[in-house]
């Protein structure tokens, strides 16, 4: 019944987190709420707990599971347990792929415990629901849902990055008003701006006229951006390259707009030399 009790505590923060998040939590965001707070809230805290009554009192819980003593055993079982309890309240502060690490070692260890008492339920042929239908329930359900979750996480950590509060990229770069963040809130604009100017210093420094880039990309977006809900709701607007380049009198076009770049490429080749 404890853990009954602290996973539902778990999960009533995780949905009240989310629920917080409003608007700003994506997919990916909300599933790390989930797994940050079913690894801390529940594996981290089951996992402690367990590893101290099979220090505290090995002899004990070796009789409730019907092992034999061993107190050594206990004993090494216990510190993996602590080991495995760590890096799940690490994952508070540790994010993106660190999770996988207590998702796997974490959801294992409870489907090991599934298959142990199931094992001996059908060995033994005794089964009291009270006693063991919760412990093998929660055993069973909840690595499955945390699989699911971290395969939820890592399937939309590829979505890549988005511009917050929807603004045109020209104010990134020039008036600071807008800022480029990823799908788990934290500020990466910084990284643009850097990949522009160096893309802007080698545009100039080759004498580029015109450029094709893709559209939608917060880097290289020439007629719309994401709004940074993650929910593929769109802005008008440039990336943070296509700004600085369209700033300094680089011809812009998209994927959309081949034709029209070899048409313009046609006129910069027919056309005299600069200077001449």
């Amino acid at each position: 019944m404890l853990w009954v009790i602290i996973l539902a505590l778990t999960l009533l923060g995780a949905a009240m987190h989310a629920r917080a998040a409003g608007h700003r939590s994506a997919q990916r965001r909300t599933a790390e709420i989930f797994l940050v707070y079913i690894l801390a809230g529940y594996y981290g805290v089951a996992m402690l707990l367990a590893a101290a009554v099979h220090l505290s009192n090995p002899a004990g819980i070796a009789g409730l599971k019907g092992w034999a003593p061993s107190e050594p055993f206990q004993t090494l079982y216990a510190f993996a347990l602590l080991g495995m309890a760590a890096s799940a309240f690490l994952s508070i502060w540790w994010r993106g792929t660190y999770l996988l690490g207590p998702v796997l070692s974490g959801s294992v260890l409870l489907l090991g415990g599934a298959y142990l008492h199931g094992s001996e339920i059908l060995r033994t042929g005794r089964f009291v629901w009270l006693k063991d239908g919760p412990e093998v329930l929660l055993d069973l359900v909840v690595p499955l849902g945390v699989l699911s979750l971290a395969y939820v996480h890592k399937r939309s950590m590829r979505q890549g990055v988005e511009h917050a509060n929807g603004a045109d990229n020209a104010d990134v770069e020039w008036r600071r008003r807008g800022n480029v963040g990823d799908a788990t809130g934290v500020d990466v604009t910084a990284f643009y701006l850097r990949g522009a100017r160096a893309t802007l210093k080698s545009a100039v420094t080759n004498g580029v006229r015109l450029a094709v880039l893709k559209d939608g990309s917060p880097s290289c977006a020439t007629t719309y951006i994401f709004d940074g809900t993650f929910r593929q709701q769109r802005d008008r607007g440039q990336g943070v390259t296509a700004a600085l380049l369209s700033q300094a009198g680089i011809r812009l076009f998209n994927e959309h707009q081949l034709e029209e770049a070899a048409v313009y490429l046609e006129a910069l080749e027919a056309a005299p030399p600069l200077g001449s």
